[in-house]
């Protein structure tokens, strides 16, 4: 990773690109756009395949855009981002629920 780029880690607890992204009302082309991505990638990083590197410049313009529509991720969203979604953890939950 280049000392200008911000990694996007698919497996963060707090990021979300596809909830960001629909937040904006962007499509993810317009997303790539604003990122100076590929549409390929942003595809790739919202599966979870793949993590997304950003140019910098790219990055503050997400976070200009995020600010400028009250997006504050310093807190989780009212979705549930910061849960733990492990296989293991998802296992667990559907035993209690069986056993509950």
């Amino acid at each position: 990773m280049e000392e200008n780029q911000v990694k996007i880690k698919t497996k963060e607890k707090y990021t979300n690109l596809k909830w960001i992204r629909d937040q904006l009302g962007l499509t993810q082309e317009e997303l790539a756009f604003l990122l100076g991505v590929s549409q390929p990638s942003v595809s790739r990083c919202e599966k979870g395949s793949k993590d997304l590197l950003v140019p910098l410049s790219g990055w503050q313009a997400l976070t200009q855009k995020m600010k400028e529509a009250g997006i504050d991720l310093t807190e989780p969203p009212a979705i549930e981002l910061n849960a733990d979604f492990s296989p293991a953890t998802w296992k667990a939950r559907k035993r209690t629920k069986k056993n509950g």
